[in-house]
């Protein structure tokens, strides 16, 4: 048999969901020489959660120290789903050296079963020097050094490696890590760096530890956070994790604290990290804004207000009275009639927006528009009692898109309701798309929602121009009768873009809403 049929037949055994259809094609391991088809079964067994009957199908046609690295790595992962570690180790002995992907990562995770700290540093920091490139080896990397509590190396490594996307699972760990080394000061830094992108993580990491250690790592924390969004929401994780007496206190200093005015002033400082990014985030917007190098300077200016200004405003409108009465204002009566038609004809809809801070004010806007049966998804949990009319808000859980934003759209719009996403929703398939010189990649999602559910599409955002806040609607593109899906998602995706490049020229500072969105992609 040919590698290439050896190769679709474990595809497919990997794949196949249908019992019988499994049965079929494990009938053709027969065709297979005895060591391939051992490797095959390996594999199977591994994924049906029965590690005894891969190693017994590896050892017996490969020994228990496999020469080949791909047995040895199937061997190694099943004495760790046994939790005999060091068996595991001896599987992998022949590969000490190996600089193989797949092999760096099955060292990784043995030596961190084994508890070696000293060995999981060293490995990690190799890892990641070969693969630097690869976001998968870092994460990994960086959870096998929360497993042995190398809180000194996982800064290092976060901090250094240009490591961005963390996942829910791995700022759990990391936070567990934390709590365990009772390290509260390191812990403010990683909630610096998410904001509230942590509160689901810590409300999970929280849940397995005691009370006094919670309280003290949470204390330090606090202790160390400026007074900021990164301080506020962890207040309110605390509040929600049956903490109220810390949970309280971080709320009371937010709340007492006297934030700067930002009108015309800048927001509340970031953190380094993001000074960087967004520096990177602010060259390509100026590329798609076409801003001549004599204008430079005064965009910056006002686009980094912007930035700052959509970063903060949910802190600032719900810890400073001053900021929420100055911006309450600034807000100038809504165009919101498009979606007020299809409200008043109880038809269904999709309002399309952009992924910002200022975007959670539509809520103000909607209820004295008395548009109080909006389906909006996205948000934290606290934006529902920051902003009037907060109900409306249906909080994202991180990482929880797919499987939540369209079942939960989708029960809307089979009510005739009208659903507010943001088009640049983190989840796939993507979309490669050219837009005045800069190429950016966003998710089909909004326009795909629309043809499943034959819903009209509808672009609001809010923008500033100048001193005052303002809210449009304008109707987006239908599908041609000819045209097809791609196409017409392509449409869709580029109005977007073009109308927030023409709120971004009526005022620099809209450009910050817009930084997120261009992120995406590679010139």
């Amino acid at each position: 048999m040919s590698q290439t049929d050896n190769s679709e037949i474990r595809a497919a055994l990997t794949a196949s969901a249908s019992q019988a259809a499994r049965q079929v094609l494990l009938g053709k391991l027969d065709r297979l020489p005895t060591r391939a088809a051992q490797l095959v079964r390996a594999e199977i067994a591994l994924q049906d959660g029965m590690p005894e009957d891969a190693i017994a199908a590896v050892i017996e046609g490969f020994g228990e120290s496999p020469e080949a690295p791909g047995p040895a790595k199937i061997l190694a992962e099943a004495f760790l789903e046994c939790n005999d570690p060091a068996s595991a180790h001896r599987a992998l002995a022949k590969h000490c050296d190996s600089q193989g992907f797949q092999m760096l990562r099955a060292q990784l995770s043995v030596v961190a079963a084994l508890g070696d700290q000293d060995a999981t540093v060293a490995l990690a920091v190799r890892a990641c020097e070969a693969f630097e490139d690869r976001p998968a080896m870092v994460e990994h990397a960086l959870l096998c050094l929360a497993r042995v509590d190398a809180l000194d190396a996982i800064w290092q490594l976060f901090n250094t490696s240009g490591f961005k996307a963390v996942k829910l699972a791995l700022r759990q760990s990391l936070i567990e890590s934390c709590l365990r080394c009772g390290s509260g000061a390191v812990l403010a830094r990683f909630l610096a760096w998410w904001e509230g992108d942590s509160v689901a993580s810590l409300l999970g990491a929280l849940s397995s530890f005691d009370a006094d250690r919670r309280h003290s790592v949470l204390a330090e924390a606090a202790h160390n956070l400026p007074v900021g969004r990164a301080l506020f929401f962890l207040g309110h994780a605390c509040d929600r994790a049956g903490l109220e007496d810390i949970g309280q206190d971080i709320l009371n200093r937010c709340r007492s604290h006297q934030a700067p005015q930002v009108w015309p002033k800048q927001a509340q400082s970031l953190t380094p990290q993001r000074e960087s990014l967004l520096a990177q985030s602010y060259e390509k917007v100026l590329r798609w804004l076409d801003v001549a190098e004599r204008d430079r300077a005064e965009w910056l200016t006002r686009l980094d207000y912007g930035m700052r200004l959509s970063a903060d405003v949910d802190f600032l409108y719900a810890s400073d009275p001053a900021f929420r009465a100055d911006f309450d204002s600034r807000r100038r009566a809504p165009d919101l009639g498009p979606l007020k038609a299809l409200a008043d004809a109880g038809q269904r809809g999709i309002l399309a927006t952009a992924h910002t801070g200022l975007v959670m004010q539509i809520t103000t806007f909607f209820q004295e528009a008395g548009l109080t049966d909006v389906t909006m998804i996205g948000g934290h949990p606290c934006h529902r009692k920051i902003y009037p009319g907060g109900q409306m808000l249906h909080p994202m859980p991180p990482g929880g898109h797919r499987g939540y934003a369209g079942p939960l759209a989708r029960k809307a719009l089979a009510e005739n309701g009208i659903v507010a996403l943001a088009v640049d929703l983190d989840v796939t398939p993507m979309m490669r798309l050219r837009h005045h010189g800069v190429e950016v990649s966003l998710p089909t999602t909004v326009p795909r929602l629309a043809l499943q559910c034959d819903a009209p599409l509808i672009w609001g955002c809010s923008h500033l121009r100048g001193e005052e806040i303002h809210y449009d609607c304008t109707p987006l593109p239908t599908k041609h009768a000819t045209e097809t899906d791609e196409r017409f998602y392509e449409r869709v995706l580029l109005r977007c873009l073009d109308l927030m490049r023409d709120a971004c020229l009526r005022d620099p500072a809209n450009a910050g809403s817009a930084a997120k969105m261009l992120a995406r992609g590679a010139d």
